[in-house]
């Protein structure tokens, strides 16, 4: 009996530039994935609290609630505390990035993140090239 596929896991992106969500969308959708989008903090918590994402995928620097308070609320939350946090941020400032990492994100891509290192990342064989990072904390 040969073993079905399993689906590809939920994935929530959020960031305020409805253009490059769109995109990204786009894109996860043509990988298999079921996606949904939100264009600020506010909107994304409530998305990953109904819909529990198994990725986020988040923009640190937004306005309003940033990705780093989101980041903080999504660890918080019984239904999105495992859900694998991914930062995609044009933000390399070294202070953000240890917040970041203090707050569970488990990976951080620099905007434009190279779409076969975030493909390797989501589905479970991340390597280490070029702008993927994991973690230090994690």
């Amino acid at each position: 009996m040969a073993l079905l596929p399993s689906p590809a896991p939920r994935v929530l992106v959020v960031d305020d530039d409805r253009d490059f969500t769109d995109a990204l969308a786009l894109l996860l959708l043509q990988w298999g994935h079921a996606v949904r989008v939100a264009h600020d903090g506010a909107e994304a918590l409530r998305v990953a609290v109904a819909w529990q994402p198994a990725i986020v995928l988040l923009d640190l620097a937004m306005p309003g609630m940033d990705g780093l308070r989101l980041a903080e609320f999504l660890r918080a939350a019984p239904a999105t505390a495992n859900a694998t946090l991914i930062a995609m941020t044009g933000c390399t400032s070294e202070a953000v990035r240890s917040r970041a990492d203090e707050l569970g994100v488990t990976y951080y891509l620099l905007k434009p993140a190279d779409p076969a290192s975030l493909r390797q990342l989501l589905t479970g064989r991340p390597q280490s090239p070029g702008q993927l990072q994991k973690s230090e904390s994690r």
